[in-house]
């Protein structure tokens, strides 16, 4: 004999709202235990760095893309004009000695802008703004 036959059916029917009320409870409480889990990752993820010097670059600004952009650009004639004098013995014009001074000027901003730009560190995920900290 089954228990659900032994009882009255109030009893059965008293049972399952009790297990249907401690499911919901459960489903719940888990709910409440993930909104809070959601809600301190978004307070983690949405913690303000402090406030960065007005001359540190952001690593995702569209300026320094395109300035990376250019650089890259800018020195495949440049490798292309070297690797053609030095197999041919070209005499070295104007535009190649332009394009030459050019490229190495924008080397050597790439290099300053290097020190200036701010990256995310791997260990915590903040950003470092500190020139001492870019720098190493």
């Amino acid at each position: 004999m089954s228990m659900a036959s032994g009882m009255g059916i109030s009893q059965t029917e008293g049972l399952m709202s009790t297990a249907g009320s401690l499911q919901t409870s459960q489903t719940f409480s888990q709910s409440q235990m993930s909104m809070s889990l959601i809600q301190s990752q978004q307070d983690l993820l949405s913690t303000k760095a402090p406030a960065s010097p007005f001359y540190i670059i952001k690593p995702d600004s569209s300026v320094l893309s395109a300035f990376k952009v250019v650089t890259g650009l800018l020195s495949m004639p440049s490798v292309a004009a070297y690797l053609f004098i030095i197999a041919f013995g070209f005499k070295e014009t104007n535009w190649i000695t332009m394009l030459a001074y050019s490229t190495e000027i924008f080397y050597g901003l790439e290099i300053v802008l290097n020190f200036i730009t701010s990256f995310r560190d791997l260990e915590n995920f903040q950003t470092v703004t500190s020139l001492k900290r870019i720098a190493q």
